[in-house]
């Protein structure tokens, strides 16, 4: 490839999707400034785009404005408009929608993305003559029919609202098989609670619409709907502007609500005013106490949110040992080879049924390092059957491909929540016997082959967390809860910034999780997020990889229709797993 190839336009262009994609920020913004944008004016939408993710709103919005007037005729005009959304250009918006439409009249995301900006600005007769076509037609699996429910809501006439609703559900894929579900949207005209419909499937639509529903009033018996509704919409906001305005709006009809408090207090997390948002925090956690009200999941973290005080006690006392609830470890008996890895786990009796299939993965990605690494699987279990001990510690003498150990004890409490807390809970402990590299992941998942380049990258790194919301590379969160780090997966260096890591998750889970409040739910990445947010104010140059970027490593169960489903397309028997992990070619072949 000559140097002209290298440099020229396209390359450039491609090879800063390429950095932006995968995390470089910076390097991708580089490229895109060496582009001739009057020539090449699609760029603008990536340039836009990637400044949006770099969490630069107004540069951003300057090259939008510039490029509106041509945009309509770009083949990329619909991803122009979602960018001039995300920043607020809605007059912008309209006007490329608008001549969009008048050159492809027939252009039904166009429509229904026009319909919105008419309801926005209260032209609702030509937004519900738009969205009436798009229902006649089952727009979008019910799209269509959805945004009207929504728009009714919102100016109050319920009947209407709950007639569109039913239709929306009528027209998803596989409505007819539950009809229990189509009937309750047909008699929620007579439901006190306005907001019922979207808390019985609030992911199954678009949530395009929802911001216009801010302002309406809600009732006590509305108010979890509500919570669910609100934090759609702000949900759906990309720009920061927006989203203030949102709450805003909300509280001048509300009041200070919990969801109102709890939305406040992201905000306030985002914009780097961590007082305000503890403060906020604590005022959504009593106000939800105070009425009963569970929060919708993406607001659970109110309920186990630590202020900075809390934390610090919580860190310095370091007396979360005993949340290890008495666990018996059973480390290997033999060394476990050179350059090791550990895979920690952990589950109840029930969940333990992953384990195998697990297993399975680590074995055969054990051949994918060829000898380069010796891979070690760690399972803690709570409450685990006479028959799942009998398992382990016949892995752990008999497996010849990977080494075995494990944990056991008694489970402290019963609930989803603490059972996703346990392998934190046990993780300092194993990290610091094993002393080298870890991965803390869900059980209920297969690795996959990405899994030795993803190692190589992280070599240098203290730390690897799937962290939603960040830039890139960037440590710096521009949307989304605190919580939204990832918990499903971890990779700790096994150096002392990782093992501190660890230690104040640990803490965080002991001092946070309440069996009195009313959901534990999200507890582990409040911890996660607390940790992270804590080491990079103490730990200097601390070195973190953003693993949202990585190549595909897992193979997980939320991936088919059910969890069963994906044991059946995994089968593996314990006759199997131990077969293969002695060094069988096939183990389920034995099974």
């Amino acid at each position: 490839m000559t140097q002209n190839e290298v440099s020229s336009p396209a390359s450039l262009i491609a090879t800063a999707v390429r950095l932006r994609d995968r995390g470089n920020i910076g390097g991708a913004l580089t490229l895109f400034r060496q582009v001739d944008l009057g020539v090449f004016a699609t760029v603008r939408a990536d340039l836009a785009r990637t400044y949006i993710i770099a969490g630069e709103e107004q540069l951003a919005r300057a090259v939008l404005v510039e490029g509106a007037g041509d945009a309509a005729h770009q083949p990329n005009a619909l991803e122009y408009c979602i960018l001039c959304r995300d920043v607020g250009l809605y007059d912008e918006e309209q006007r490329i929608l608008e001549a969009l439409i008048a050159a492809e009249p027939d252009n039904l995301e166009a429509l229904y993305r026009l319909a919105y900006l008419l309801a926005r600005k209260r032209y609702d007769v030509e937004a519900i003559a738009i969205l009436d076509r798009l229902t006649a037609i089952g727009y979008h699996g019910g799209d269509g029919a959805f945004a009207l429910a929504i728009l009714y809501l919102a100016r109050e006439q319920w009947q209407a609202a709950a007639a569109h609703f039913a239709v929306a559900y009528g027209q998803q894929a596989g409505s007819a098989a539950d009809p229990g579900v189509r009937d309750a949207y047909a008699q929620s005209h007579a439901n006190p609670n306005r907001f019922a419909a979207f808390e019985m499937v609030y992911a199954a639509f678009r949530d395009d619409y929802f911001p216009l529903l801010v302002g309406v009033k809600f009732t006590a018996a509305e108010a979890r709907s509500y919570d669910i509704s609100i934090t759609r919409a702000w949900n759906s906001l990309r720009s920061r502007e927006a989203a203030a305005a949102l709450i805003a709006r909300d509280r001048a009809a509300n009041g200070r609500s919990a969801t109102n408090c709890c939305l406040s207090a992201h905000e306030a997390w985002l914009g780097g005013d961590r007082l305000l948002a503890d403060r906020e925090y604590q005022a959504a956690k009593a106000l939800y106490h105070l009425h009963g009200v569970i929060p919708f999941h993406s607001n659970c973290g109110s309920m186990v949110w630590l202020p900075e005080n809390d934390l610090f006690a919580a860190i310095l006392t370091g007396s979360a040992r005993s949340e290890e609830g008495g666990a018996e470890f059973f480390w290997p008996a033999r060394p476990t080879g050179k350059n090791p890895i550990t895979f920690l786990v952990a589950c109840d009796a029930g969940y333990f049924s992953f384990f195998p299939s697990f297993l399975e993965s680590i074995i055969h990605l054990q051949n994918e390092f060829e000898g380069a690494r010796q891979l070690h699987v760690h399972c803690h279990v709570v409450d685990a059957t006479d028959e799942q001990v009998a398992l382990l510690r016949q892995l752990q003498e008999a497996s010849r491909r990977v080494s075995v150990s494990f944990s056991l004890a008694k489970a402290a409490h019963r609930e989803r929540a603490y059972y996703t807390c346990l392998r934190y809970i046990v993780a300092h402990s194993v990290i610091e016997h094993m002393q080298c590299p870890t991965f803390i992941m869900d059980i209920d998942l297969r690795v996959t082959a990405n899994f030795p380049a993803v190692v190589r990258d992280l070599a240098d790194y203290d730390i690897g967390l799937r962290m939603d919301g960040f830039p890139g590379q960037g440590t710096r969160q521009i949307r989304g809860e605190p919580w939204t780090i990832n918990a499903q997966s971890m990779y700790i260096s096994g150096k002392a910034p990782g093992i501190e890591f660890l230690r104040i998750i640990q803490e965080y889970i002991a001092a946070a999780y309440d069996p009195a409040n009313l959901s534990n739910w999200t507890v582990d990445q409040c911890a996660i997020a607390q940790a992270f947010s804590w080491l990079n104010s103490y730990v200097p140059n601390l070195r973190t990889k953003n693993l949202t970027f990585a190549p595909a490593l897992f193979d997980t169960s939320q991936s088919y229709p059910t969890k069963d489903a994906f044991l059946r397309a995994n089968p593996i028997t314990y006759e199997g797993i131990l077969a293969l992990a002695a060094g069988a070619e096939d183990g389920r072949a034995a099974s």
